[in-house]
């Protein structure tokens, strides 16, 4: 195994094939039951089966729950029903209880928790796979949050990565290709989950952004507060609003058909808080060239005055002068209307080879869109 993501000790052929086999009997009842009620959209056995795999997800612990996130993303591949549902492990995770949090903290950073805090939160803000959130008052009266890692999920992350690896080698020799190379998933999906387990490494991430945006005025990114962080206690300053995760589950209540439809505590441009989130984008990509990986809805909170906080930078991802030169004329071809340019830097990202036929295809799909966007 690699020295960089496991201790020396390795688990044993047999707890592997146990975890395995836990997996197996967890996810494939409920994915069957998925697979044969697709062709039958909004039907009652089909929202029992997504609901099922979304609660497998949780019961197999973190790994999992991160890559469900992952998956609610992408409608395309798991359809909109189970990204729907699969929505719910972005901040709806079973909480842990206030006196194993008061523990950590108190272990973590050296000293009781009264003494840390005027005041800390037994009920908890929002609760994730990686960690579970606290309102918090310092003893020099800032209002905080205290993200708390969850009790072993280090050890879980790391059997599942090992087994995780041993499977990849099979699936390269039965199914891999040029352009689909498990092993090359595994190192990203690694990486990316390993990373998220120091939350030093987090709160770096965020001072880079807070230093990156602080000339963009709606732009929010929490402040880290060092004294009160390790690896596995981050605090960070409070952001008023709510998530964008919360805003939807709102509009879903409510059968409100947009943003700007559903009724908030506060209210909103829904325009204008898609420009602002937009714009920060487009600045961490083509500009700083540094941006933040994992931007799903519960890691935007929207304010009262259109403003947006990108908040929980445990997942970056970082352009090389390559990367960046293809984003910048990817983005160059879309705005000039060239789809001949935007097919040639698209393939580019791609390790297949495409034949001339396919990129005939390609280029009157993409011509489509850009007279969609152009008219």
């Amino acid at each position: 195994m690699d020295n960089e993501f496991f201790s020396e000790n390795e688990y044993s052929t047999l707890q592997l094939v146990s975890r395995f086999r836990y997996i197996c009997a967890k996810l494939i009842p409920p994915f069957l039951h998925f697979h044969f009620s697709r062709h039958k959209p909004r039907s009652l056995s089909l929202q029992e089966a997504v609901k099922k795999i979304r609660i497998a997800f949780q019961e197999l612990g973190g790994t999992f729950i991160k890559l469900g996130q992952m998956l609610s993303a992408r409608p395309d591949i798991v359809g909109p029903e189970l990204s729907d549902e699969l929505r719910n492990l972005l901040d709806k995770q079973a909480s842990m209880p206030f006196k194993i949090i008061k523990n950590i903290v108190e272990v973590e950073l050296k000293t009781p928790l009264n003494h840390l805090f005027k005041s800390f939160d037994v009920v908890p803000l929002s609760t994730a796979s990686i960690g579970q959130v606290h309102k918090a008052v310092l003893s020099t009266g800032e209002i905080v949050v205290v993200k708390i890692q969850r009790v072993g999920l280090f050890k879980q992350v790391e059997k599942d990565l090992q087994l995780f690896k041993k499977l990849t080698v099979i699936l390269d020799l039965l199914v891999g290709s040029k352009g689909l190379r498990f092993e090359y998933l595994y190192k990203e999906f690694s990486e990316w989950i390993m990373s998220e387990l120091d939350f030093r490494t987090e709160g770096r991430r965020a001072d880079t952004f807070k230093h990156n945006m602080k000339d963009i005025h709606y732009i929010m990114v929490p402040q880290t507060y060092w004294q009160y962080t390790t690896s596995k206690v981050i605090t960070s300053s409070f952001i008023s609003g709510m998530t964008l995760n919360a805003i939807f589950d709102e509009m879903r209540k409510q059968k409100a058909l947009s943003i700007d439809e559903v009724k908030l505590s506060f209210s909103i441009d829904g325009m204008i808080v898609a420009q602002h989130i937009i714009a920060g984008l487009f600045k961490q990509m083509f500009v700083d060239k540094f941006f933040h990986a994992d931007l799903h809805p519960a890691n935007l909170i929207v304010q009262k005055d259109n403003k947006v906080a990108f908040i929980d930078f445990g997942i970056i991802g970082i352009l090389d002068t390559v990367e960046h030169t293809k984003m910048l004329l990817l983005l160059i071809s879309l705005i000039e209307n060239d789809p001949q340019s935007l097919i040639k830097v698209m393939i580019s990202f791609s390790a297949e080879s495409f034949t001339k036929e396919q990129k005939k295809t390609l280029y009157q799909q993409f011509a489509r869109e850009l007279h969609k966007i152009h008219g």
